[in-house]
């Protein structure tokens, strides 16, 4: 047992100076990533396989610095996954031109999330890649008689109007240098249910 444990042990110090390095190692132009979680679970377990260092098994979530940032960002993370979860999605426009899908969601708190998605995928830059989808965020608020969102993908703006069809959506781009794939002026779409109907 105690063989396992300090081999735990190792492999959770290891992982753990990789992931205090991560800090001095991350360049501008090459970010490196900490490991979360991972260091401070073998470093638990092998504080728990040896008697002297069993009551201080704790101590692992602030020896790894991966496990540490986790369990601070853990509010947030919560918090981002309730207010932006279907309950809580008071718009839902989904439209589809061609090969081109778009799903907007509007959320309780005003956040926006647009996502385009193309199939087939459709070649992007010189480099042979192709693009399968792409999201964007911003915020969203009532007008008269149309929805708007702004701050999107570099300062761009959407409305969304009512048409004949359902909704049409109007897109400006200040810069008007967005590639044509990630463009959804135009467009189509129809408003779906949410729950957040049941509750009005």
């Amino acid at each position: 047992m105690q063989l396992l444990a300090g081999i735990a042990l190792t492999f959770g110090l290891l992982l753990s100076l990789f992931n205090w390095a991560s800090i001095f190692l991350s360049r501008p132009e090459k970010h490196v990533s900490p490991t979360p979680l991972l260091g401070g679970i073998f470093l638990a377990v092998g504080f728990l396989g040896f008697e002297l260092t069993r009551p201080y098994w704790w101590l692992a979530a602030v020896v790894d610095f991966g496990t540490l940032i986790a369990l601070l960002a853990l509010p947030w993370f919560i918090y981002e996954m309730c207010s932006h979860s279907d309950r809580n999605t008071r718009h839902l426009f989904v439209g589809t031109v061609g090969d081109r899908t778009v799903e907007i969601k509007l959320f309780e708190n005003r956040d926006a999330a647009i996502k385009i998605s193309l199939d087939p995928p459709r070649p992007h830059g010189d480099r042979g890649h192709a693009v399968i989808s792409c999201g964007f965020a911003g915020k969203w608020d009532n007008g008269s008689d149309q929805l708007r969102i702004t701050d999107y993908a570099g300062g761009r703006e959407l409305t969304i109007q009512r048409s004949a069809e359902g909704y049409v959506l109007a897109e400006t781009d200040p810069n008007d240098d967005s590639p044509s794939i990630y463009t959804i002026d135009g467009l189509q779409v129809a408003r779906r249910p949410t729950k957040a109907d049941n509750r009005s």
